[in-house]
């Protein structure tokens, strides 16, 4: 099994290592392409969400690493923080039947349809989503609350929310993110 591990905005592959340090198998944390500040996004966007056509381009990115890394039938699991959690759901909507299970540390919708949705709703792969009730950057209650809509209606969800967590990629997030992989 490979685990597949991405980072947020600003952040590195090594924001992900501490997780990916605890896990069985395979694992490969991947860096972003665009440089924000000293870390990097996967996104090129400024102020607003990204549309499907500005997410395709990076989801197609992750695809080919996995699809170099991984075997045909290999089962992937991918864990993601925020914006990688973004980029996850979007590589899910482009091959719906790639990812096994995701792990996804909050994150916010793409807007716009993409053809691929109908399977991913119909194939309901076991995604665990977890988020604080103190996240300011990315609240439960708006951002937050629309991608749960969306993964509620596309995948088999497993939703938390964690009790005076913020939007943070450490003690709580991190310990709720390796025991949703190993479940």
């Amino acid at each position: 099994m490979l685990t597949v591990l991405l980072h947020g905005r600003g952040g590195s592959e090594r924001d992900m290592q501490p997780i990916a340090a605890r896990l069985p198998g395979r694992t490969l944390c991947l860096r972003a392409s665009h440089v924000r500040g000293k870390g990097f996004g996967w996104f090129d966007w400024r102020g607003r969400p990204p549309h499907v056509d500005e997410a395709t381009g990076p989801a197609e990115e992750v695809l080919r690493v996995i699809e170099d890394e991984a075997a045909d039938d290999e089962p992937v699991t991918a864990i993601g923080w925020s914006e990688g959690s973004t980029l996850i759901v979007e590589v899910m909507r482009l091959r719906p039947a790639r990812i096994a299970k995701a792990v996804l540390g909050t994150g916010f919708p793409v807007a716009g349809n993409r053809p691929t949705d109908l399977e991913l709703a119909r194939l309901r792969p076991p995604t665990y989503w977890v988020t604080g009730d103190s996240d300011d950057v990315i609240p439960a209650d708006a951002e937050g609350a629309e991608f749960r809509r969306f993964l509620d209606e596309h995948t088999a969800l497993h939703a938390t929310v964690l009790t005076g967590v913020g939007h943070e990629l450490r003690g709580g997030m991190n310990e709720a993110l390796v025991a949703r992989a190993l479940a």
